[in-house]
């Protein structure tokens, strides 16, 4: 692609950034025009704000997300158009601006932008993870991060609940991007675990101090002689961020993801999130279904280790107790009328009821 093409590609690439931003804005005008237009009638909509849209509540809503409403879904999908049209050299579907609107944005849009130049090397993963077509900072200073989205030919609308052989292949191949064997008390799960609880000594009460302290001795201890895999998770392996391609899964938001995780967090995740963040019950019959889940994919994924249910159990707790701490990190405090936090409190309380022995 020759210099006046690329600038050209930047320059449209960042207009149609700013137009969804403005879009986001003025979905109330925009229901109702859009329809007028293309129906010549006007329908009566409930619009969806913000925080509705933002599902995985990272800051920004993405393509997948803007699926809940069609009116804006027709907006993508008529830039895609406009795209073509342009001589926009592309093999996509579709591409997606993100741009840091606070610093937490700022923080994930450069921990994803590092971890989608690293998986691009891992050939296992090819077509399943977006790439980076354009990083830097708008003139206001703010970053942003042009990557594409679904492959040529892939369904935007390809998302499935369920935990299939396909989630447990792409979880398997990413290994394969970061992985060692070590003990539990020198991975970088147990020390952010032990940083984070020293954080939080700092607003949360005594007693909830004492919750979190004494769940993660009971991880340490239930873990002590255990030596196993702790690899890449994505951080946030939900619904929301997977399409179905077929044969294979394509994976968006890597904001999250982090180097040294347990490797049944993505498991967990995928089962537990749902629930929690729909209101549903998280109660103990369905935790341990889903550690029966997470035992299976071990096995699996990982035959080369023990996989007892003590260890199983012990990861588990490692799962909840990661996401209470970076959720009341971000807070602030242990806010318990929070979904998630809510939920996986109630399971931390009640762990002796759960946790293999």
């Amino acid at each position: 692609m020759n210099q006046r093409l690329r600038q050209e590609r930047s320059v449209f690439l960042l207009f149609l950034g700013t137009m969804f931003v403005s879009l986001i804005s003025a979905l109330p005008i925009l229901t109702a025009t859009l329809n007028a237009a293309r129906h010549a009638q006007v329908e009566q909509h409930t619009v969806a704000t913000f925080e509705q849209l933002d599902r995985n509540h990272d800051g920004y809503v993405d393509r997948g997300e803007a699926l809940a409403l069609p009116q804006l879904d027709r907006v993508f999908n008529e830039a895609d158009g406009a795209g073509a049209h342009r001589r926009l050299e592309m093999n996509l579907s579709f591409g997606l601006v993100k741009t840091a609107a606070d610093e937490q944005a700022e923080r994930l849009l450069a921990r994803e932008a590092r971890w989608l130049r690293e998986l691009e090397e891992v050939h296992e993963l090819e077509g399943q993870v977006p790439r980076i077509l354009e990083e830097g900072r708008s003139p206001g200073g703010r970053r942003y991060l042009v990557i594409s989205m679904l492959p040529a030919g892939g369904d935007p609308r390809g998302e499935t609940r369920a935990f299939t052989d396909d989630h447990a292949r792409f979880l398997a191949s990413l290994r394969k991007a970061r992985s060692r064997t070590v003990e539990f008390e020198v991975s970088g799960t147990c020390h952010w675990l032990q940083r984070s609880i020293g954080e939080a000594r700092e607003f949360a009460s005594g007693k909830a101090v004492q919750t979190l302290a004494e769940s993660y001795r009971d991880c340490e201890t239930a873990l002590l002689y255990w030596t196993g895999p702790y690899v890449l998770a994505q951080g946030d392996f939900a619904p929301w961020n997977i399409r179905n391609l077929g044969s294979q899964l394509f994976v968006t938001d890597w904001g999250r993801a982090h180097a040294d995780a347990s490797p049944l967090d993505d498991v967990l995740h995928y089962l537990m999130i749902q629930r929690a963040l729909n209101s549903r019950p998280v109660t103990v019959p369905v935790l341990r279904q889903a550690m029966r889940c997470a035992a299976d994919f071990a096995v699996q994924a990982y035959p080369e280790w023990s996989w007892r249910p003590p260890v199983i159990g012990a990861l588990t707790l490692v799962y909840l107790l990661g996401v209470v701490l970076e959720r009341s990190l971000a807070l602030r405090r242990i806010e318990r009328a929070e979904r998630v936090v809510g939920a996986y409190w109630k399971l931390l309380e009640k762990r002796t009821a759960w946790m293999p022995k």
